[in-house]
C-alpha cells in the first residue's frame, strides 16, 4: 500500500531528484513501514512539531526505528530545550490546547549517543527570529523586545532549534 500525500497522488519531483521508485510502503498485517527505493538513492525524513510531544524514550525509539528501517537517511526535526519543554502552559498557542510537551534536548550532540548510526550534521536556532513577531509575545516581553531586544533574545535564542542528522552511512 502506498501512502499518498493528503489523499492525492504525490507530485512528480524535479528531474534532479527523480527516481524510478520512491515511496514508503505500509504492511497492514504487522503495521510496519519501509522505504522502497534503490540502494544508492538518498532519502530525507522530516518531522516538524512532533518531538517535543514525545517522551525521550519515544524519541529514542523513533530514531532507532528510522535507523533500522530507512538508513542511510537524513532526518530533519525540531526540538525544544529542556526548560522550554517544561513550559507548555506559557507557550502562546499550545497553552490553548490539551497538548503537553514531554521532552527537550539541551545539547543536540546528545542525539549521537542514542544510536551508533546517528551523526549530528547541523543545527539551526530559529527562536531568535521570534522577536520579529512581537504580537506573539506577552505584554511585558513586547516592550522589552522593542526597547531592549538583547534580553529576550538571550532567553529565546537556544530554546528551539532544527536538527539535521545523518542516520546510517551516507552515500
Amino acid at each position: 500500500m502506498l501512502l499518498p500525500l493528503h489523499g492525492e497522488k504525490a507530485p512528480t519531483p524535479p528531474v534532479l531528484y527523480q527516481s524510478e521508485k520512491s515511496c514508503i510502503e505500509h504492511d497492514e498485517e504487522d503495521n510496519r513501514f519501509s522505504a522502497c527505493r534503490q540502494f544508492n538513492q538518498p532519502m530525507l525524513l522530516l518531522y516538524e512539531g512532533v518531538s517535543m510531544y514525545l517522551s525521550e524514550a519515544e524519541n529514542k525509539t523513533l530514531l532507532r526505528e528510522i535507523d533500522a528501517r530507512f538508513a542511510p537517511v537524513e532526518v530533519l526535526f525540531d526540538v525544544l530545550n529542556r526548560k522550554g519543554s517544561q513550559s507548555t502552559q506559557r507557550h502562546d498557542t499550545v497553552s490553548k490546547t490539551d497538548a503537553q510537551f514531554k521532552s527537550g534536548i539541551d545539547q543536540s550532540k546528545t542525539l549521537e549517543t542514542w544510536s551508533s548510526g546517528i551523526t549530528l550534521k547541523d543545527e539551526q536556532f530559529y527562536l531568535a527570529q521570534f522577536l520579529d513577531y512581537p504580537q506573539r509575545l506577552p505584554g511585558i516581553w513586547r516592550i522589552l523586545a522593542q526597547q531592549l531586544p538583547f534580553i529576550p533574545l538571550a532567553l529565546f535564542k537556544n530554546s528551539g532549534r532544527i536538527v539535521r542528522l545523518q542516520i546510517g552511512s551516507s552515500f
